[in-house]
């Protein structure tokens, strides 16, 4: 069924698309950051259109990755790019939530977007200049257990500062989750249960 679900998207909308915004929200265990993943292909045409269509959708924070040509598509963004067709990844909200903010910074992001690519009169509303989040980092649990998160979203962190702890189901402690650089929290996890293998913390540096 999965396969199925793959092949209609990539051919009733990938195909027929011109650009592709794919509009995530944080995962229902997530206390996430809004920001948007710029993709560079390496086709420099392709790159101008799609950096143009990050810097005016209006979010101040931007992951720069960079993509492998040989990785598979397992990205829907990703996918499109591949295909020649300019896309990003949108995220927006956090912890299963519909917060109003993060509606309206959606339906702003796209009405800029179209602003842009001149399908509605008017220009984008930029409130700021963009922030380009050059590296990632995941610090990920080394066993199942409780995670204790204490940091937030948004904050500025130090390397060496401790941003949450697991312990096993006896309250015991198994891990620090230490913040291996200076950087800017993208999404840290909320809720209590963990997987071994399982992001805790995902850290932005500039």
């Amino acid at each position: 069924m999965t396969e199925r679900i793959a092949y209609q998207v990539t051919h009733e909308v990938l195909d027929e698309c011109d650009f592709h915004l794919d509009l995530h929200c944080g995962d229902g265990n997530e206390d996430l950051m809004t920001y948007l993943y710029y993709t560079e292909t390496g086709d420099s045409e392709l790159d101008q259109k799609t950096k143009d269509l990050a810097k005016n959708f209006g979010f101040k924070f931007i992951i720069h990755v960079t993509a492998d040509p040989n990785e598979f598509a397992s990205m829907c963004a990703r996918a499109s790019l591949f295909k020649g067709k300019p896309a990003l990844t949108v995220e927006c909200g956090r912890l299963g939530r519909t917060d109003e903010e993060d509606i309206q910074s959606i339906i702003r992001g796209c009405s800029n977007t179209m602003k842009h690519l001149s399908m509605m009169a008017g220009s984008p509303e930029l409130k700021f200049e963009p922030v380009w989040i050059k590296k990632t980092t995941y610090i990920r649990s080394e066993n199942e257990g409780i995670f204790y998160p204490l940091a937030y979203r948004g904050r500025h962190v130090q390397q060496g500062e401790l941003l949450g702890y697991l312990t096993d189901f006896f309250g015991n402690i198994v891990q620090k989750a230490i913040a291996p650089h200076d950087g800017i929290i993208m999404y840290i996890i909320s809720t209590p249960p963990l997987s071994k293998g399982e992001p805790m913390v995902k850290i932005g540096g500039f």
